[in-house]
């Protein structure tokens, strides 16, 4: 773990609460005017960087959430920080995937997203949302394919046994973090799903999405981590 000291505490998710997705590093500035504009919470990318993209030193490597930086957004904004409530987005990292390990490959990430969370230090019963998009986008096989969508749901059932198992929940994320491109209508109208629901330019001269939270009522709810 990065720093046992992040005192963060999980709470469930304020019913229709406002909030903004980042990929990168949210500057202090910039989380305190969304919090200016009532936006009452960050939905922050955590996600990894592969062994391909690691090997090229043309691309710039993901923008890690450090637990600093979890610290600067959820820290009231009394004593020096933005007072957001914060929750972690994974984006599933692009992998070719044999049909016979579909399982072994999603329990691989589901390590994976359990370990950042740790080492960044957000507490249990948190809700890790994961982006269905990059899910699509994974590779099946050497052909190039896609995964079907009963190979999809294989691969998710896993992934996310394994991230519950370890003391955290689930939800599925449509929007996209790149670009501002909004979903199109979603198969599943549960309130535990967050949706893009604008796609205008941000605050400042960054593009964040901006997102909503249902009214929560599901027996499996949202819940967000909090400074303490």
């Amino acid at each position: 773990m990065e720093d046992s000291n992040l005192k963060a505490q999980t709470e469930v998710a304020s019913a229709n609460a406002k909030g903004f997705v980042s990929s990168g590093v949210v500057n202090p500035i910039l989380a305190d005017q969304y919090q200016a504009e009532d936006y009452e919470f960050c939905l922050r990318e955590i996600g990894i960087i592969t062994k391909e993209e690691a090997k090229d030193d043309s691309k710039e490597p993901p923008h890690y959430l450090t637990n600093l930086e979890a610290y600067s957004i959820m820290l009231a904004s009394s004593e020096g920080g933005s007072g957001l409530s914060l929750m972690p987005l994974y984006k599933i990292p692009e992998e070719t995937i044999k049909k016979n390990s579909i399982e072994e490959a999603a329990e691989a990430q589901g390590k994976i997203i359990v370990q950042l969370m740790n080492h960044i230090g957000l507490p249990l019963g948190i809700t890790v949302w994961v982006d269905i998009e990059s899910i699509n986008s994974t590779k099946f096989l050497t052909d190039d394919k896609t995964l079907s969508q009963e190979q999809t749901k294989q691969y998710l059932k896993r992934l996310c046994a394994y991230v519950l198992d370890s003391g955290f929940s689930v939800g599925y994320y449509y929007g996209n973090t790149s670009g501002c491109e909004c979903p199109s209508e979603v198969g599943n109208s549960s309130s535990n799903v967050l949706r893009t629901v604008s796609c205008a330019n941000g605050l400042g001269e960054s593009q964040f999405h901006t997102i909503t939270i249902g009214d929560n009522t599901d027996s499996c709810k949202i819940r967000w981590a909090v400074y303490q």
